[in-house]
């Protein structure tokens, strides 16, 4: 059995775009997986694999997550950045 199992320090590196674009570093976040076994008296090796990588995967899957938004919301302000600044000169040509 076991009672407490910490996991923090986690780090993944993760493309979210084309393989020539450089890999985003992410820290993934702590979590705690608390009595495995406890109901069925012991735990094998092999479900103790399976519920960290369910928890790892998740957390992964969550942070990559964000991260695709994150860096999708500054593409967007980028491109509009770009697309007000043509407009701003096109305006500005005008006079």
């Amino acid at each position: 059995m076991i009672d407490r199992l910490d996991f923090s320090g986690g780090e993944v590196s993760a493309h979210l775009g084309a393989p020539s674009e450089q890999a985003l570093q992410l820290e993934l976040p702590a979590f705690v997986i608390t009595g495995l076994g406890r109901d069925e008296g012991g735990v094998t090796p092999a479900a103790v694999a399976a519920e960290v990588t369910r928890e790892l995967s998740a957390a992964i899957l969550a942070e990559v997550a964000r991260a695709g938004i994150e860096r999708l919301v500054e593409d967007q302000k980028e491109k509009l950045g770009e697309k007000l600044g043509e407009k701003l000169g096109d305006l500005l040509k005008r006079d």
